[in-house]
């Protein structure tokens, strides 16, 4: 599977474009009583470029690249109720690495950054109906923990050197809402639409349209 990522960054003082491309590599194993197993290995190129403004107004820009790599499994069981709904608990555990970068900004501050070892755990539900024999419409929350993601920044002048650390590690809520549609036998396409609350590191929206053939 293939996957792009286009999308915006808010600071302080500044904002900030940044994109990602990544190759999926998956195996899916399904149980007759409704259970699957997912694995998934990723590897993706992260792009950031960032437009911020000094206390003096000054206008700074910066370009920083890092390429990553992820394996995940998630589990789950879909449970049919009446009338076509049905409910889906889940559970995920991701470990993951993103390589650090070397960059220079526009006001000739030279920046390095560490990389990020990364272990997510997620549990939630889906919550869907049936709506004729094509398609369906759902729901979905879950709560997110990072155990890692530590880093460091170091950022060097001709008047000397700072260096600073943050870390992701957090708990927060996801929650959204989603449609997928039979196109033929073998296809079908997907969108859906989720944010995020409860860190300080917020997702205000996310939207996902992708499309799916088996063969």
């Amino acid at each position: 599977m293939y996957s792009y990522t286009d999308g915006t960054s808010s600071y302080n003082r500044g904002t900030g474009d940044n994109s990602s491309k990544s190759i999926n590599f998956y195996t899916t194993q399904m149980g007759s009583k409704g259970h699957y197993l997912d694995v998934v290995f990723k590897v993706s190129n992260m792009d950031n470029d960032f437009n911020v403004y000094d206390t003096n107004s000054n206008k700074i820009t910066g370009d920083a690249n890092n390429t990553g790599v992820s394996l995940s499994a998630e589990y789950g069981r879909k449970n049919d109720l009446k009338h076509g709904w049905y409910i889906e608990p889940q559970a995920q555990f991701t470990l993951g690495y993103l390589g650090g970068d070397n960059y220079f900004t526009s006001n000739g501050i030279e920046v390095s950054q560490s990389g990020i070892k990364s272990a997510v755990g997620r549990i939630g539900f889906n919550i869907g109906k049936e709506v004729g024999s094509r398609g369906i419409v759902y729901a979905k929350a879950n709560l997110l923990h990072e155990f890692g993601g530590g880093y460091d920044v170091t950022m060097s002048d001709s008047s000397g050197q700072l260096k600073t650390s943050d870390t992701f590690n957090d708990t927060w809520f996801e929650y959204g809402v989603g449609a997928a549609v039979a196109t033929g036998k073998n296809s079908h396409i997907y969108l859906d639409v989720e944010r995020s609350a409860g860190s300080d590191f917020t997702k205000d929206w996310q939207w996902n349209v992708g499309a799916r053939w088996t063969f």
